[in-house]
C-alpha cells in the first residue's frame, strides 16, 4: 500500500490514497498527534487485514475505522431515510482508493471516484508549511440530483488514563453567544463541560457520546495532561448549518469514546473498542446542482501549554 509523505519545518504528514485519502499520521516536532487503529494497521501504517470496501449504508458492523483525518459529506442521514449520506461505511468516499491529481514536495491533491448512490466525489488538498498542515476538503456533486451538502472534516486523536485524571487535559471550544453545547448522542456515561467567558471546556471522560457547538467560532484546542496538543481552526461564516435529522448541524462537533464490551445501541453494530476523541468541522450546507461544490479549509498546528501552568484560555 502506497504512502505519500509531506514535510515542512517541524511537520511530517503521511497520507494513504488507498484508504479514503486519509492522513493517517501527523507529527509535530516528531510527536504523533493522530490516532489510528493498531488492530487494523501496523507501525508502518500497513494493513494487518484485507481492506474491505462495503456498500454505502451497509451498517457499522463491517466498517474498518482506520483512524486519522478524513473527509465525509454532510449531512449524515440514517440508512433507509432517503436523505443525506448514510455512511460510513462507504466503499468509495470513506474507504475507496483516491486518485492522485497533483503532488509536490509540500502539497498534494487527491480525488475520489464518484459514489453512485449520491453522485458525489470528494477532493482533498493537503499542504504543509512550517509548524502547520492545512487540509482543504471539497464535496462535488458530480452527477447526483440537486441537494444540500457540506464538506465535513473528521480527525481522531488518542487520549489515555493520564488525560482522564488531569485537570489540565481537555478540549477547549471557542464560542459566540449563549447557546450551550447540544447533546447529539449519549449511549454510555456523560461528557462533562463548563463555560468560561467565550470558551467551553470539555473534560475527557470514560463515556461514549457526541456534543455539538451551535455557537462555535472556529477554534478548538485539544490539550493532553502534559500540556501539549493540537489546535484546529477554520472560518465559520454566518450561514446555515442544517442536517437531515434536525434544523441544526453545528459547525463544530465532538465525538468521544471509551472501550465498551457491547455494541452501541442504535448504531447497527458499531463497537467502541478504543479510546479516542474526534474533532469535526463542517462547512455551511448549500444547494449543490450537478457540477457545484462546497469546500472547507482547516488548519492544524501544535500547541504547548506546559510553559503556562494553569492557563485556561484559548491561545490568541
Amino acid at each position: 500500500m502506497s504512502r505519500l509523505e509531506l514535510r515542512a519545518e517541524g511537520v511530517q504528514a503521511v497520507i494513504v490514497p488507498e484508504l479514503g485519502g486519509r492522513m493517517l499520521s501527523l507529527r509535530f516536532d516528531g510527536r504523533e498527534v493522530l490516532w489510528h487503529d493498531p488492530e487494523l494497521l501496523d507501525d508502518d501504517l500497513q494493513p494487518r487485514h484485507p481492506i474491505t470496501r462495503p456498500a454505502l449504508g451497509s451498517g457499522f458492523a463491517g466498517w474498518q475505522n482506520w483512524g486519522g483525518d478524513k473527509t465525509w459529506p454532510a449531512p449524515q442521514g440514517r440508512p433507509g431515510s432517503g436523505e443525506g449520506w448514510p455512511g460510513p461505511p462507504d466503499g468509495v468516499l470513506d474507504s475507496g482508493e483516491y486518485r492522485i491529481v497533483e503532488v509536490d514536495r509540500d502539497a498534494l491533491v487527491l480525488r475520489s471516484d464518484r459514489e453512485p448512490r449520491t453522485g458525489l466525489r470528494i477532493e482533498r488538498e493537503l499542504r504543509v508549511e512550517p509548524g502547520a498542515v492545512v487540509v482543504r476538503s471539497t464535496v462535488i456533486n458530480d452527477s447526483g440530483p440537486a441537494a444540500r451538502w457540506a464538506a465535513w472534516e473528521v480527525a481522531q486523536f488518542p487520549f489515555d488514563a493520564a488525560d482522564l485524571a488531569s485537570d489540565r487535559a481537555r478540549i477547549d471550544v471557542r464560542v459566540h453567544g449563549d447557546a450551550p453545547p447540544a447533546v447529539l448522542f449519549d449511549p454510555v456515561g456523560s461528557i462533562g463541560w463548563e463555560r468560561d467567558a467565550d470558551t467551553v471546556h470539555v473534560r475527557f471522560a470514560a463515556a461514549v457520546g457526541k456534543l455539538g457547538f451551535p455557537g462555535a467560532a472556529g477554534t478548538v484546542e485539544l490539550v493532553h495532561a502534559d500540556g501539549r496538543g493540537v489546535r484546529m481552526s477554520f472560518p465559520v461564516p454566518d450561514a446555515e448549518y442544517a442536517d437531515a435529522e434536525s434544523a441544526d448541524d453545528p459547525p463544530v462537533q465532538l465525538w468521544m469514546q471509551t472501550p465498551v464490551e457491547r455494541p452501541l445501541p442504535g448504531l447497527e453494530g458499531l463497537s467502541a473498542r478504543a479510546r479516542y476523541v474526534e474533532l469535526e468541522a463542517l462547512s455551511p450546507t448549500r444547494l449543490l446542482e450537478p457540477g457545484d461544490r462546497a469546500s472547507l479549509e482547516v488548519r492544524w498546528e501544535p500547541i504547548d501549554r506546559a510553559t503556562r501552568p494553569g492557563s485556561g484560555r484559548l491561545s490568541d
